[in-house]
This record gives C-alpha cells, structure tokens and sequence, in this order.
C-alpha cells in the first residue's frame, strides 16, 4: 500500500496552494498597468493571482495599512512605512517617479519645494511625497487629478504638483493645453511595492522573485512599454 501511495505521489505530486491577493491602488494613476503587469508576472510565478481595488489616494493607503481584506499596496513611493508602519516595502525599486509643477504661468523656476512657497498649490489627498514636499505651504487638497485641473482652470490655485506621467495624461487634452508642465522636476522618488505586515511570509519570496525578473530584464522591458504608451 505505502508502495502505490509512493508512485501515486510521484505521478500526482500536491500543487501548491494558489491565492488570489488584492492590492490597493490610487485611482485612475497612470502606473497602474505598468505595476500591475509586473506584480502579475511575480506573483504568478509563485502560483498566486492578484486583483487591483483603485481607491482614492488616502482611502487606498488607510486600507492597505489596515490590511482588512487587501493585502498591500500595488505600489507607492518610498517613505510610505514610516507613517503607515503596517506596509513593508519589497526592497526592489519598481521604478521612480518624477513630481513636477503645472501652472498657467511660466515663469516659475523650479528649484525644489521652497521655489513654490509663495503660492497658492493645489495637491491630492493623501499623497505622501506632496504632503512631504509642501508642509507649512498654503495647500487645497482634493481627491483626483481631475479635481486639481479643475481648480487651475478656475484659478482656484496658482500651481499644482503631481507625477509626471499624470501631468502629461491630463495635458494631452486639448482644454488644457495652455498649462505648462515645469522643468526640472520638483523631485523625484523610487516606488516600490507594499505588503502588509500580516503577510510576512510573503516578502522574502517575492523579493527574491521581483530580484531575478529585475536580473532577467522582465522589469525593464515592462517600463519600457508603458513609457512608450505614455509618450
């Protein structure tokens, strides 16, 4: 009997147990594709499949940290776990991301956050890198991109700041073509994914994952592509 069970175990051998993981993620954000091809790829190499809940910024960050039916955030900027101490980050830079300065005006020269100290700026709830950037500054808050275009249509606000890739999404829209996206960047920051502390048997996996496609050149290739989509 122990001799067929042997052979039968051989032939059939246990699968390992797959589960499907939800991440958050900030709303309608352009790296969202790029983040969730990549993650799909890691995860899946580990025999597990993800699903993305686009949350508004704040929203998204105060579940995963919670970790209540999510298991992490998909992806965000790095400094994140210093506030929301639940989230760690995988130490393997997904990308960076640029934040630049939108104004009607083109005549601001940007040298970090002090050079927009004296201005009125429009920034989204719950983004940790403007919230960083602009303390002490006269700030509106809001909770899309949508909104912050929409108060520099209104002149509600003399600037906004956001990722680049966002700028140059909203931007291509013919109403706003008289905003100018500023230059240098006003900073820029590596994003990393985030998982949840009650998933710790997870991160040494999917580092190590998330490590050999960055040496293979799956996470390059993947970037590659979404800028080229984002021209």
């Amino acid at each position: 009997m122990k001799t067929v069970f042997l052979c039968l175990a051989i032939l059939f051998p246990m699968s390992v147990s797959a589960d499907e993981f939800t991440f958050s993620a900030i709303q309608n954000a352009s790296f969202i594709g790029y983040a969730e091809e990549v993650l799909t790829e890691a995860y899946g190499r580990l025999g597990h499949t993800i699903k993305v809940l686009e949350l508004p910024a704040a929203r998204s960050v105060f579940i995963s940290n919670r970790g209540a039916g999510v298991a992490g955030e998909l992806f965000r900027v790095s400094g994140i776990e210093t506030k929301f101490n639940n989230l760690v980050p995988i130490p393997v830079s997904l990308s960076f991301s640029d934040w630049v300065v939108v104004s009607k005006l083109n005549t601001i020269k940007i040298e970090g956050w002090h050079s927009i100290k004296s201005y009125v700026i429009g920034t989204r709830r719950g983004v940790v890198t403007t919230d960083k950037g602009t303390i002490g500054m006269d700030t509106t808050q809001v909770n899309s991109n949508e909104q912050l275009f929409k108060m520099l249509i209104s002149d509600r606000v003399d600037l906004i700041v956001l990722s680049k890739n966002n700028a140059l999404k909203h931007t291509r829209n013919v109403t706003h073509k008289k905003f100018h996206i500023l230059q240098p960047p006003i900073q820029r920051v590596p994003v990393y994914h985030f998982v949840h502390i009650q998933h710790k048997e997870l991160i040494p996996k999917i580092t190590a994952i998330l490590q050999t496609m960055q040496q293979q050149g799956f996470i390059l290739d993947a970037y590659t592509r979404y800028q080229q989509r984002h021209k």
